[in-house]
């Protein structure tokens, strides 16, 4: 198991709960749901998850920033999934601006 300080650990819950929320909304973008709302709407829902993917991001880079952390054999020291393409805790993808058609500026 791994042990981190106090606000090590905050900072993956916060970034292991913000991928699971980026990653449904993610998915619920790419739904016939989703293309029926109004344009408007739609916009303000791909504006939040860039700025969600932006915020996961900034916690990638802060995780990868902590001082020698202990960690088990089955994670590398201060990396996460979203910053080595990997999965996420929920199962799903992470994110991938790179390949991502969701991730471009709706405007």
């Amino acid at each position: 198991m791994q042990t981190y300080l106090p606000h090590q650990q905050r900072v993956f819950d916060e970034r292991t709960e913000l991928d699971a929320k980026a990653v449904a909304l993610h998915n619920f973008a790419k739904t016939q749901t989703f293309a029926e709302l109004h344009l408007d709407e739609q916009e303000l829902l791909l504006r939040q998850l860039k700025v969600m993917r932006q915020y996961l991001h900034i916690l990638c880079e802060r995780i990868a920033g902590f001082d020698e952390p202990v960690v088990s054999d089955s994670e590398e020291c201060g990396t996460g999934p979203c910053c080595l393409g990997g999965t996420s805790d929920s199962g799903e993808e992470p994110y991938d601006s790179q390949n991502d058609p969701l991730a471009t500026d709706p405007a």
